[in-house]
């Protein structure tokens, strides 16, 4: 098996300079080909690519061989905002990307992504669109930020049934409190939503339709309707500006004190989805330790451990406390002294 590596820069540095032109000379059958390909975005003249990528039927792929597409190192989303310096993907009045039928299979993975879809004028229409796949089917968006600018426009629209979506440690939503998406999320399949932060949606922040599945855990829901249901879910270890405990008979979730979300996000208003200390969300959330399907780091590569996390996708870094050394220098023994106590073994301790 094969590792294919590719880069896109619309700068004019890698192999490419927008996903669409690399989609188009690299699209093959993985399966066959047996190799895995990773395309890492970069963007050396903070430059966006501006032209929607369709993965459709010249790809094949499964959990062997895997199709990932990411953000380069320095490149990735991150926690405090959308930034217009790092990689994206941002397409006006149009999808960023469309999954449509591989030949074979889809197993992707989008990876520190930014995504936007820009506004002109309404459409109703997404950031993200997945058509056509089928049972077995698995796309996986990690510590991706995806937002569109207008309340007639979905981030993420699901329309199959027998597809698995998975979104862990993202950002997804309007642009602000002022610049709203219609929908965050719109499932038909089956969703594992995890450790998220969901904002700015003017329908529903998770949509779950008749046909569809979600487990839906950890997550930070700051919409005015946080989750519309016409399927089977599990709602757990949420903070919600609704009460989810009684609406789906819970008793895990939380709400922000008083309503007030700038006691748990930063300034969530503009797009800042750091944790604060004291909030609602900390540690109140689900471990890995507990739950094997909730990341082990957060949007910015914190790590999460042990049986409780924090809600969102940004882990409160641990303030670690001890007892402070100042070196005095080395006694006559050869020995460190550190602030008159002897610690043995000299310069080679």
């Amino acid at each position: 098996m094969a590792l294919v590596e590719t880069t896109v820069d619309p700068g004019g540095t890698g192999d490419y300079t927008s996903l669409n032109a690399w989609d188009g000379a690299e699209a093959t059958d993985l399966i066959t080909d047996t190799d895995q390909h990773v395309c890492t975005v970069i963007s050396t003249t903070d430059a966006a690519d501006t032209t929607t990528l369709a993965l459709g039927s010249d790809w094949s792929s499964s959990i062997t061989y895997s199709l990932t597409i990411k953000a380069g190192s320095g490149e990735e989303a991150i926690k405090t905002g959308y930034s217009t310096s790092r990689a994206r993907l941002e397409v006006d009045d149009g999808e960023c990307i469309t999954i449509a039928p591989f030949t074979s299979g889809h197993y992707i993975t989008f990876e520190g992504l930014q995504m936007c879809r820009t506004y002109t004028s309404a459409g109703y229409d997404e950031a993200v669109l997945t058509d056509g796949m089928a049972a077995g089917d698995i796309v996986r968006f990690l510590k991706c930020r995806i937002k569109v600018e207008n309340n007639t426009n979905w981030c993420v629209h699901d329309r199959d049934a027998d597809d698995t979506l998975v979104f862990k440690g993202c950002i997804i939503g309007g642009a602000s409190s002022s610049s709203k998406c219609l929908y965050g999320l719109e499932i038909e399949g089956t969703a594992y939503i995890y450790n998220n932060v969901i904002m700015h949606c003017d329908d529903a922040g998770i949509l779950v339709n008749a046909a569809g599945t979600a487990t839906i855990k950890n997550n930070c829901i700051r919409t005015d309707n946080d989750i519309n249901n016409s399927g089977s879910v599990t709602v757990q270890y949420n903070c919600a500006t609704d009460d989810l405990d009684t609406e789906f008979t819970e008793t895990t979730n939380v709400q922000p004190a008083g309503g007030d979300w700038d006691t748990v996000l930063n300034d969530s208003d503009n797009g800042d989805c750091t944790a604060l200390t004291g909030g609602a969300e900390e540690n109140a959330g689900v471990g890995p330790t507990t739950d094997s399907d909730v990341p082990t780091t957060d949007i910015e590569g914190d790590t999460i451990a042990g049986t409780a996390c924090d809600i969102g996708c940004d882990e409160i870094a641990a303030v670690v406390t001890g007892l402070l050394l100042v070196h005095s220098g080395m006694n006559g023994l050869g020995n460190y002294q550190f602030n008159g106590n002897q610690m043995s073994g000299g310069m080679n301790a």
